[in-house]
């Protein structure tokens, strides 16, 4: 009887022990961030480490300007506890997604707030001005649509993209006050990464003999002006209106003229133009990578922002140095 007893008590603990750990579940759960893209994303889980759970909206492969939010999208968003959104124009849907969490206990970072750069007005076109217009500027071959002349590629500086880190780590502290120090602390090791990012720029820059690059679409305005670098933009902010032919004739003898030796086109946006303009102007092309989303490729190896940013410094290193 005393053994059978003793089996008893035994049993009892272990179920007891369980229940405890069952209850103890919700304490532990992550908290829910939908983030709208991948730069974003990855500064999120840098800062929330395995306290957050992170949803991307735009998926991998996709080109983050055009895309569309599903309902699918929308429920993951009211069901979080945090979205975080550049701003800029960048997210064309933004403004609703605001306006329908209103009454909705959800967080909301717009993590590019205060931080977009002005784009140079001597380099800017507007399609709804006079095409003649254009083609009197030196260094006019694109488009700028809906972002009030502002650059919402804010995480393309490593500067600014400290600042949105700290913004990050913020709203994670006021959403999961418990955890306040882990993220603080995330926060501070992965800015000093930034750092180190943002001194490999300076050294780029440092040893560059010229100071203009020709990429796809105008992503690159924070960057270059944090460098002191003078982008060339085929096309504007999105990259989904095509340049006219005199504006591209422009841009081949521009190429000509500055010895420009590459043209940059990005992964997620057809190639086609900027290899046409290569062609034409017998250059070569190399990607420079607005980091925007990744690939289905660069997702399944899990290539990081640190290591894309890193690829365009080596790339920049190249064409900059070929005068």
């Amino acid at each position: 009887m005393k053994r059978i007893l003793l089996l008893f008590l035994a049993v009892s603990m272990l179920l007891m022990t369980g229940c405890a750990s069952k209850q103890s579940t919700p304490a532990t759960k992550k908290v829910q961030v939908a983030v709208s893209i991948y730069p974003l994303a990855e500064f999120v889980r840098a800062v929330g480490g395995e306290k957050v759970q992170v949803n991307t909206l735009v998926p991998a492969g996709v080109e983050a300007h055009s895309y569309e939010l599903s309902a699918t999208d929308m429920k993951t968003i009211t069901q979080a506890q945090v979205f975080v959104y550049n701003g800029g124009g960048m997210e064309s849907w933004a403004d609703k997604v605001e306006q329908s969490l209103k009454d909705k206990p959800v967080k909301i970072l717009q993590a590019g707030k205060g931080l977009f750069v002005k784009l140079d007005e001597e380099h800017q076109h507007d399609e709804h001005k006079d095409e003649h217009k254009h083609e009197e500027h030196k260094h006019e071959t694109g488009h700028v649509h809906d972002h009030g002349g502002f650059d919402p590629h804010v995480w393309l500086d490593p500067v600014l993209a400290s600042k949105q880190v700290a913004a990050i780590s913020e709203t994670l502290q006021a959403a999961d006050p418990t955890n306040r120090e882990y993220y603080q602390k995330n926060a501070a090791a992965y800015q000093a990464e930034l750092n180190k990012l943002d001194q490999e720029f300076k050294a780029m820059r440092a040893q560059a003999k010229q100071d203009a690059f020709v990429t796809t679409h105008s992503a690159f305005g924070s960057l270059a002006k944090r460098y002191d670098l003078h982008q060339i933009a085929i096309m504007g902010i999105t990259p989904n209106v095509e340049p006219t032919p005199q504006a591209l004739a422009n841009l081949i003898n521009l190429v000509k003229k500055e010895q420009i030796k590459y043209i940059f086109f990005e992964e997620l946006v057809s190639p086609k133009v900027a290899q046409t303009i290569a062609a034409e102007a017998g250059v070569k092309t190399l990607v420079l990578n607005p980091v925007e989303g990744l690939t289905k490729t660069q997702q399944e190896k899990k290539v990081t922002y640190l290591e894309l940013m890193r690829q365009n410094i080596a790339n920049l290193k190249i064409a900059l140095e070929n005068k």
